[in-house]
Order: C-alpha cells, then structure tokens, then sequence
C-alpha cells in the first residue's frame, strides 16, 4: 500500500498528509450520500492551489514565500474502485506554479503525474478520507458533487525539519475538479448497485415444460414456490456470484399430477463469476458474459433496494428428462 500523495512542488516535492476539521453545516451541505457518487473513472480538468505560504524557521530568524499553482494541459484519469476502495491516478498534467520571496517571483512549469496514487478511500457521513500505510487519516471537502462534476478541496498544513534546527510550515489550500459523462456514471452505479446480499422474496414461474427425452414428450405444468429461504451474493474485484438456499416447490402438470419438492436456489453458475451486459439490462453467471457459455438473466427492475430478473431456466436430470421454464424472481437487498 503506497502512501497518499497530493504533490504540490515547491523547491523540493511535499507530501499533505493532515487533517483540519470543517463546521458540521458545511459537511452535510457539501457532502457525498453514497460510494456510487464516486465510485469509478474521472477526468482531472482543474487543479489549484490558493493562498499558499511557506514560513522556514531557522536559529530563531525566519523566512516567508508565497506560492500559488494552476493547471493546464490536462491528461490524467482518476478512478476511484471498491472492494478494496483505491484511488489511482493515470496520465500526466501540467502544474504551473508561482513562487514569491524577498520580492522576487519566479514561475515554474513542472509535469505532475499523479494525484492519488493508489490510495485507500473511505466515505464517511459524506467526507472522503485516505488512509496511507501508517493508517493516518487525509480528509477532502466536498465543494460540489453533482451527477457528472466533483470538486474536493485540502487545506494544506504541514510542517517539516529541512535540516538540523530549521524547519518549514506549508499552507495553503488544494482544490481539485474531476468530470466525467453520464453513460459512465450510469454503468457504474448500475455496476455498483447490484453488489451486496440480496434476499429472494417472490419467485413465479410461467412457460414451464418437463420433457422426457426416451419417448420424446413434453409435460407442461404450473407451479407455486413458497417458503423462500435463498439468496445472492454479487462481489467484485474480482466478480464473483454465490447463490445458496432452498424453496419449497408445488408442481401441477397438466394430467392433473402434483409433486411438491424442497429445491435449491441453484438457477446460476457460482464459479464462473458475474457480467452486464447490453445496456445494463443482461446478467452473466460469467465474468467473460455472452462470449462464453452461461446462464442468462434479464434486469426488469434495479434500484437500491429491489432487483426483479428474467430467468431462463434449463436443467437436466439423471432421469433423461429435460425441465426448461422462466423465472420471475424479486429480491430485496439487505442492509
């Protein structure tokens, strides 16, 4: 795990490492509900540093710089990930910084090449924190957060020993601003959303036929599924599905016949993974998806906290017969 680095270069590369407390009412004003806010790729388009003075201290005596810096040339993509949560920075960007001192200003052009670097995140009551190595907390004020736009802000406090007797206090404040276009923040929330447990709550069936292969006939049948106690599990990094639980099942074939049974929730694949696919509308019991063979099921309905599939169910017994039927299942996310 790397240490979180906000480099701001002045005459040598500092790292920003503390924390300052804002007023509660700006937290929840500014504040982040949710991972699926960040979670995913951003583009950096805007980074500055404000009001920034450097104060060396040495034998008593002391000198004061004022700096500033803009940047320009922007080509760096941040993504933010769960599971574990890492931020990392890719590209590069150009810091055009400021620098004051004894009256004389000198502006340098220095390529920067990260912002986060491969930083654990934490969102907590809506503040973004990092966590370096030495498990010592960084935290980012919310300026603004909308669908497509996140602007952070740092209050750079940090004081350092130059050398023996002398030491050197920053301040100043970062802010950065990250973009990004709708259809990603769709497919990652998407994405984001079906990760978790969720507890199957209805399941109907319909088009349900039992065929027996030796002669060659079908069966069609109804049935009723009661006493559900199932569910799915959906990881990522990587993605993987679990499914466990049971449900009681009454069958009513056509003749008149009824079978009740305890059958497992056992409609996917557990060791092939997950995958969406086709505008967020089709899940794969593989992380490969439709280039490789696997059940398929069809997203009715995804929000927090109700997913609703189209499963198309095939299976085949021992007994050389073949149940082939469709699926409507509704799950409840838990808490």
């Amino acid at each position: 795990m790397k240490k979180l680095s906000l480099f701001l270069f002045l005459s040598t590369t500092i790292l920003f490492t503390s924390c300052e407390k804002d007023s509660d009412e700006n937290q929840l004003k500014n504040s982040l509900t949710s991972e699926s806010d960040i979670i995913g790729e951003w583009d950096l388009t805007a980074y500055k540093v404000e009001d920034g003075e450097t104060v060396t201290k040495v034998n008593g005596a002391s000198v004061t710089q004022k700096y500033s810096s803009i940047g320009k040339d922007f080509d760096m993509q941040i993504e933010f990930s769960n599971d574990p949560n890492t931020a990392t920075s890719n590209g590069s960007f150009i810091s055009e910084t400021s620098i004051s001192i004894l009256g004389q200003t000198q502006v340098t052009e220095i390529p920067l090449y990260t912002v986060f670097n491969s930083s654990i995140w934490e969102l907590r009551d809506g503040v973004i924190f990092f966590i370096d190595e030495n498990n010592k907390e960084t935290k980012m004020t919310t300026i603004e957060s909308t669908e497509n736009k996140l602007v952070l802000s740092y209050d750079i406090n940090e004081t350092i020993e130059v050398q023996e007797g002398a030491t050197s206090t920053t301040t100043g404040k970062l802010t950065i601003t990250m973009e990004r276009e709708s259809s990603e923040k769709d497919d990652t929330t998407t994405s984001f959303l079906i990760v978790g447990t969720w507890d199957l709550t209805e399941l109907i069936t319909k088009d349900a036929v039992l065929k027996l292969n030796e002669v060659n006939k079908e069966y069609k049948f109804t049935a009723i599924a009661k006493d559900l106690d199932a569910s799915m599990v959906f990881s990522n990094n990587p993605n993987s599905l679990k499914t466990e639980g049971t449900f009681r099942y009454t069958i009513t074939y056509e003749d008149g016949d009824v079978i009740e049974e305890i059958r497992d929730f056992d409609f996917f694949n557990n060791s092939r993974g997950w995958k969406l696919e086709n505008n967020l509308t089709e899940l794969y019991d593989h992380v490969k998806g439709s280039s490789e063979v696997g059940n398929r099921a069809t997203i009715l309905e995804m929000t927090e906290t109700t997913l609703k599939l189209e499963i198309l169910f095939s299976k085949f017994y021992d007994t050389n017969e073949n149940e082939r039927s469709t699926f409507i299942a509704v799950f409840t996310k838990k808490e």
